[in-house]
């Protein structure tokens, strides 16, 4: 290969490289308007930015959803794992009598503690300390984080855990730093949404 077919083909992979990059960093539609997603097997339901590209699935007591718009997501799912670990922490507290009115010892706490490391680690961002909330599914737990992405740029969201009778559910706003402000009513809307859905009688 001579100089000059080598340079092209330097310059195209530069150019896919940058339209990649672009076309999942640009900036979010601001929401005027919501819909309800309803996961199929009843696991959660949530209100989401209308304008947003919606997608999501339930299989073998794992459900999803995605929502999207420029390089800002929200995204939930559920599953057993950290219902598991709530259920142990419930069962050691009732061993050791501590009282659940201890918000560092309730359930949800507690799961959401334990899968702090990983999502830091995963995503390259810092959590504050968590906040107590309300949401559909009762006492949850909010963190509010930032940091860097990987191909720079910084970013900012949420992660928020909350306990349903059989699992977890996890929800994950996020968006660039600059957006933050502007979209983070969308992000606090769609968490105070978050409840229990309803079963889709064909699953």
């Amino acid at each position: 290969m001579n100089n000059f077919n080598r340079d092209l083909l330097v310059l195209a992979v530069v150019v896919s490289a940058v339209i990649a990059i672009g076309g999942c960093s640009g900036r979010a539609i601001v929401p005027t308007s919501f819909n309800t997603y309803n996961s199929k097997d009843g696991a959660f339901k949530i209100d989401y930015p209308a304008q947003w590209q919606a997608e999501g699935n339930s299989k073998s007591g794992y459900a999803w959803a995605k929502f999207a718009s420029g390089s800002a997501e929200i995204t939930i799912d559920a599953n057993v794992v950290g219902s598991l670990i709530a259920e142990i922490a419930r069962t050691r507290s009732q061993m050791h009598g501590i009282q659940n009115t201890d918000p560092e010892n309730a359930p949800v706490a507690v799961v959401h503690e334990n899968e702090r490391q990983g999502f830091e680690e995963d995503g390259s961002v810092q959590e504050q300390e968590p906040l107590p909330i309300n949401t559909g599914f009762g006492d949850s737990r909010k963190s509010e984080y930032a940091g860097r992405r990987t191909f720079g740029g910084s970013i900012h969201g949420y992660r928020v855990t909350a306990l349903s009778p059989e699992k977890r559910i996890r929800v994950v706003c996020q968006c660039s730093e600059s957006e933050w402000e502007s979209l983070k009513p969308a992000f606090d809307k769609a968490i105070k949404s978050v409840a229990m859905g309803e079963v889709d009688p064909v699953v």
